[in-house]
């Protein structure tokens, strides 16, 4: 039978506490004799018979503290899962009393939460302005703040001061010891570099970004930047360099930050803009190196290639789980403010997803019933949640599109309906990162200097080679293909050039808002709406746009960027007296020969719209009233003066003839 005391002991605590009980002479016996609820004044009372009886040794006291210290946990423990019931439940002074919890104690223990509390209570106020805001995801960040208003009001002393410290760094040795740890920022090990950051975009919005990479050296500003460490500096600086196919140089700039990838602790853990530099340089490399690629470095170097294959899923994991409190979001596109938006959180779902998709082998390895075609699907799905909530995409878009894709080609659906299915995959995604983060914290992913420049030799000699047998066999580089930077030519391709020019067009157009042509520089070109969104580009939101993009998403058109034969479409007119200040941008005709390009014989979301890539359908599309006037054009004439030209992914900015004096319009 239960005695009183117990009314608080699953049967786990009940045997804990039974096991220091029994090591206590005697004591069991009292407390068969003795039923009380107040099992803390028994212990005392026992202890005060033992040593009145002068029986009492260090062990007997030792476990008798043990035991009432073990025992007021597993009964706050127990008040803590029970519904406030008891307005006397409620003391301010006590953090485990409040219900609900501040967010900052959520993924704590009933333990670190009583511990902070001892700290709390002592600074007079301040448990009533954290419970003022009990939304707050750091409890650092707020009691920071209130400092500052102590300082601010004259109310600060040096004795209130050190135990406001003294939470701090409390609070933070909890967090950076937490199972959640991936998921907490640690604001004490932020390193400040905005200042060369900010110097960096200055000096490469005026310069670097506009530089033609392939036919320019730009070497002054290359060498200024060669010693920066910075990761977020180095991706900049590696991705252009790497577009433009400079491999030597470009590895030169991703060894800089392997050095913190490969490094444990990772000093710019803390950093948002570096943790973003770092996840993107070593996909990109990844994604270039391709399944091939990275299967042929696993048999020369299997402990490199784990470790770089799972240091970038945990990098993506971190930018995914990074204080929603800090991530920004930014409706006005422009990409002046640094990682991490929304739009580069959507980024690392997608990418991860991929990650995932293509090297469970490396990562579920350690992992039991871990199933990647769940978490790629969450992955997806979370990216569309994401976007949609955001006014991003629509609810069609190409995020749901793909996670559909993914639920029916794997079978997803014999587990339930989407959403509980990617819930699954979300907590299994959850663990592999928490798994992964705790080897990353025992310095697991720690390389030597020679295992890190044996991975970026390995790089060059890759690409090298990669590239030599492109030109032996006159195709395209594989790493530059996706890009256009290397493209891959229609068969047809001069007769196209030559049908263009005989029905008089020059070049092709696309209008787009003045405040874009910074973004276009900076990204190396023209994207389709859904690389911008894979490129974490900030995109505008407007309504018209997203139901366009609902449209194309069921087309399948949304990678592409569209391009028209005529220089005055209605669309201009419309968007010129809702105030937008429009530019003109004038397009190589080349770029209507890539392999995968489309043509449309009507406006792309015309449900009369038919398209394909051949000549033929180029030859379909009625481009005699493309230069006409609007007013003098049937109704099908009309859609017919929108046919437009699709170009997978990118234009590359040597392909927009007028990039740095476009048309104003």
């Amino acid at each position: 039978m239960k005695q009183k005391w117990e009314y608080c002991l699953n049967e786990e605590q009940y045997s804990k506490l039974l096991r220091n009980i029994k090591k206590v002479p005697g004591f069991l016996e009292y407390l068969d004799r003795n039923d009380n609820e107040d099992f803390v004044q028994l212990v005392l009372t026992y202890r005060s018979i033992l040593e009145e009886a002068g029986i009492v040794t260090p062990g007997i006291r030792t476990n008798m503290d043990l035991i009432m210290h073990r025992y007021d946990l597993f009964q706050k423990e127990y008040v803590d899962a029970q519904p406030p019931q008891d307005d006397k439940l409620y003391d301010i002074n006590k953090v485990l009393t409040w219900k609900p919890r501040p967010q900052w104690a959520v993924p704590m223990t009933v333990e670190e939460i009583d511990y902070l509390d001892h700290f709390i209570w002592q600074v007079d106020g301040l448990p009533e302005f954290l419970h003022d805001d009990i939304m707050a995801e750091n409890l650092y960040d707020k009691v920071s703040q209130y400092q500052m208003v102590l300082n601010a009001t004259g109310k600060n002393d040096p004795e209130k001061n050190f135990t406001l410290e003294t939470i701090k760094e409390r609070f933070y040795l909890l967090m950076n010891e937490h199972e959640d740890a991936i998921h907490y920022v640690n604001h004490s090990h932020q390193i400040d570099d905005h200042v060369i950051i900010d110097q960096f975009v200055t000096e490469a919005k005026e310069s670097f970004y506009r530089t033609n990479l392939e036919n320019e050296a730009c070497d002054e500003f290359l060498r200024k930047y060669q010693s920066c460490s910075n990761p977020y500096i180095a991706n900049e600086i590696f991705c252009k360099l790497f577009r433009a196919n400079r491999i030597e140089e470009s590895i030169k700039f991703a060894d800089c930050t392997f050095q913190h990838i490969f490094s444990s602790p990772n000093i710019y853990w803390n950093n948002k803009e570096a943790v973003y530099g770092c996840a993107n340089l070593l996909y990109m490399i990844i994604e270039a190196m391709g399944v091939r690629g990275v299967e042929e470095m696993l048999i020369s170097n299997d402990k490199v290639t784990r470790i770089a294959i799972k240091s970038l899923y945990l990098l993506l994991s971190r930018i995914i789980y990074w204080s929603d409190r800090e991530t920004v979001v930014n409706d006005k596109y422009d990409d002046d403010l640094l990682p991490i938006n929304i739009q580069h959180k959507i980024r690392a779902y997608r990418m991860r997803s991929q990650v995932i998709k293509y090297y469970p082998d490396i990562l579920l390895v350690e992992i039991d019933n871990a199933n990647h075609d769940m978490m790629e699907l969450a992955d997806l799905n979370s990216a569309q949640s994401m976007a949609f909530a955001n006014k991003i995409v629509g609810e069609k878009s190409v995020f749901y599109q793909d996670a559909i894709k993914v639920f029916h080609t794997s079978n997803l659906f014999k587990y339930g309906d989407i959403n509980k299915v990617s819930e699954m995959g979300y907590v299994q995604n959850d663990s592999l990162s928490k798994g992964i983060y705790e080897e990353y914290r025992r310095g697991d992913f720690a390389l030597s200097q020679n295992e890190i420049s044996e991975f970026a030799n390995y790089l060059n000699s890759l690409f090298n080679r990669l590239q030599i047998n492109a030109g032996k066999h006159n195709i395209p580089i594989p790493y530059l293909i996706k890009d256009h930077y290397s493209p891959s030519y229609k068969s047809c391709r001069n007769e196209i050039i030559q049908y263009l020019i005989d029905n008089g067009i020059k070049c092709l157009y696309h209008f787009t808002d003045r405040d874009r042509l910074n973004s276009i520089i900076r990204h190396g070109g023209l994207l389709s709406y859904k690389r911008c969104l894979d490129e974490a580009v900030v995109m505008p939101v407007r309504k018209d746009m997203a139901a366009s993009r609902d449209i194309d998403a069921e087309f399948g058109l949304e990678d592409y960027a569209r391009l028209s034969f005529c220089r005055d479409l209605p669309k201009i007119d419309e968007r010129k007296k809702a105030g937008a200040e429009l530019v003109l941008l004038k397009i190589s005709l080349e770029v209507a020969t890539f392999e995968d390009t489309e043509f449309a014989d009507m406006e792309a979301t015309s449900p009369m719209m038919k398209h394909g890539s051949t000549f033929e359908d180029l030859r379909k599309i009625n481009l005699s009233v493309t230069n006409c006037e609007n007013s003098s054009l049937s109704k099908i004439e009309y859609l017919q003066k929108q046919a437009e030209i699709l170009v997978k992914e990118i234009i590359p900015l040597k392909y927009i003839l007028n990039i740095e004096k476009p048309d104003v319009i």
